[in-house]
């Protein structure tokens, strides 16, 4: 397997440019009582707005065992930012785009923060939280195509545009939380949206949740993907 930490080294470099803030204030004190002791939460700090280096909630499945956003009907695939900025040739299953310059050009869908040791942002969070008003959503039929770039582990935007069943949608309520396995018993992510899908798609309304609490896709307790046509 390719080593990415050379990569992960700069990646970590480059989001210390993120805006940076105080210590955890008194509101957040409900969330990190009920992530871990108040002697951790009084060491975390609290970064806004992050800059992610990646465009798409589509971890490799190489390393989490497939691809956990699905129903026997449906997957999904959140876009973090605008997909028709997304280079025609990215990999969405690599997940992180280290050509800054391109990612950071690309307008972001969704806003947040994220808790950190140190009050640069350099380190991993131990928790972030995004949220939007305006994020798109993909649905295609979990299907033979799908489930074959899967299998390769490669997908790109133009894949998903040439693929049967395509449904396009626009989360106008989205909310994803995140939890690190250093500050939870174990890893999480917990995302909810619903909005409408595009005229183009044909019209139409969309439910989405998931509930994973784990590393790997044998780990997802729930995905839910309710589309009404």
């Amino acid at each position: 397997m390719t080593n990415h930490l050379p990569r992960l080294l700069a990646m970590t470099l480059l989001v210390a440019a993120c805006d940076a803030s105080q210590p955890v204030a008194s509101d957040s004190s409900i969330l990190l009582e009920s992530a871990g002791s108040i002697a951790n939460a009084k060491r975390l700090f609290r970064v806004e707005s992050p800059r992610f280096p990646f465009y798409a909630r589509a971890e490799p499945p190489a390393v989490v065992g497939g691809f956990a956003y699905h129903t026997d009907d449906w997957a999904a695939i959140v876009f973090y930012r605008r997909p028709s900025c997304v280079p025609a040739a990215f990999n969405l299953f690599q997940f992180y785009d280290f050509d800054f310059d391109a990612v950071f050009e690309c307008p972001s869908l969704v806003d947040g923060f994220s808790l950190h040791v140190e009050p640069n942002g350099v380190t991993p969070p131990k928790v972030s939280n995004l949220s939007g008003t305006a994020v798109e959503i993909w649905f295609v039929p979990w299907d033979e195509e799908f489930q074959q770039a899967v299998g390769a582990g490669a997908l790109t935007v133009a894949q998903l545009e040439g693929m049967d069943g395509l449904l396009k949608g626009v989360a106008t309520h989205f909310r994803e939380t995140l939890g690190s396995v250093e500050f939870h018993p174990q890893p999480k992510i917990n995302l909810t949206a619903r909005g409408y899908i595009l005229p183009e798609s044909g019209g139409g309304s969309f439910h989405y949740g998931v509930n994973w609490p784990g590393l790997t896709v044998e780990d997802v307790r729930n995905v839910n993907i309710d589309i009404r046509q």
